[in-house]
């Protein structure tokens, strides 16, 4: 038996996305959709999924539409039958109607894909917590939505939320940590570029032309887009506050270092600056709200990551206070 289910995922990303990335999400959202059989054959230990293949059929510029075709090939008829045993008329009329055989498939894939990319990032909680010190925002944000998407992978699969929850992470030990996490930075990098961006997914025969689950931006900003295990690691920091220390006005790229607290309390860091940056009068005012990217390398003896150094992409308003204290005036 042999049924095919198009899926499809949105990006609404308002500028061009690089070809690169776009070819990158799709090998992405192909490695989790292979996953998918492990969480159907977790739920159903009736069904058994021989095989698996999933082709591009669409892909849209503009805000970026990746549509896929998904077949899956179930091991015998009985298996299948076993499978819809418990569907009723309606239900098999309404999906036969829609060229789709099984609930779950026409509610189901896109939704386990979800899930898988929203476990994946989970698994950076705890380097997350340690990298960012208290701050555990991230982290709530992901678990708060892993909760809603779960209830409603529960429902479409007609399953209590703490099994479809089980079947999640039983799919996601067996295929490997590293491997659903590094797959699920590729499907979420291209919303990464924007801060308004989210990423929307539907299935093309659910009856709703409203998609089935939604990445939206808050949650899009809280995934990690960056692999924890591996060398050097890029983390955006918005508008945190700087202390310039260490000045050279001839050269964007050395000789500068700045404390910046959120990152660390005492150590001084390298910084660096766009070419056109005014380096005179950045030397002039030192101390600014600042948006940055901060450089972590892996400490070879314990594994942790320590800032390396901070590349100031824009600079906001000037502070008026020192390092050591907003009552000290510079």
């Amino acid at each position: 038996m042999y049924v095919v289910s198009q899926e499809k995922v949105y990006y609404s990303n308002k500028e061009p996305i690089p070809l690169d990335e776009v070819i990158a999400s799709l090998q992405g959202l192909s490695e989790l959709f292979k996953m998918v059989p492990t969480v159907l054959e977790y739920l159903d230990n009736n069904l058994i999924v021989e095989e698996i293949e999933v082709f591009v059929d669409e892909v849209s510029k503009g805000s970026l539409w990746e549509v896929l075709a998904v077949g899956l090939a179930f091991g015998t008829q009985q298996s299948f039958d076993e499978h819809l045993k418990n569907s009723n008329d309606w239900a098999h009329a309404k999906l036969m109607n829609a060229g789709i055989t099984d609930k779950n498939i026409r509610n189901g894939l896109i939704v386990v894909v979800a899930l898988l990319a929203v476990g994946g990032a989970s698994l950076a909680f705890d380097s997350m917590k340690k990298l960012l010190g208290g701050r555990e925002d991230s982290a709530a944000t992901i678990q708060a939505n892993n909760n809603i998407f779960i209830n409603i992978g529960a429902e479409a699969y007609g399953t209590s939320p703490d099994a479809m929850q089980e079947a999640i992470a039983s799919a996601i030990r067996q295929h490997g940590k590293k491997k659903v996490a590094k797959e699920a930075r590729k499907v979420v990098a291209p919303a990464k570029r924007e801060e308004e961006a989210e990423i929307k997914f539907f299935s093309g025969a659910h009856a709703s032309d409203l998609p089935v689950l939604t990445f939206d931006k808050k949650l899009v900003e809280a995934l990690p887009s960056y692999d924890f295990e591996d060398g050097d690691v890029n983390l955006p920091q918005p508008n945190v506050e700087i202390y310039i220390t260490s000045m050279d006005i001839e050269r964007h790229k050395s000789g500068w270092a700045a404390h910046i607290p959120s990152i660390s309390e005492n150590k001084r860091i390298p910084i660096s600056f766009n070419s056109d940056a005014n380096l005179e009068q950045i030397a002039e005012d030192r101390n600014y709200l600042a948006d940055l990217t901060i450089v972590y390398t892996r400490d070879k003896a314990s594994g942790d990551l320590k800032p390396k150094r901070a590349f100031i992409s824009k600079l906001g308003a000037k502070l008026d206070h020192g390092y050591r204290g907003k009552n000290q005036k510079i």
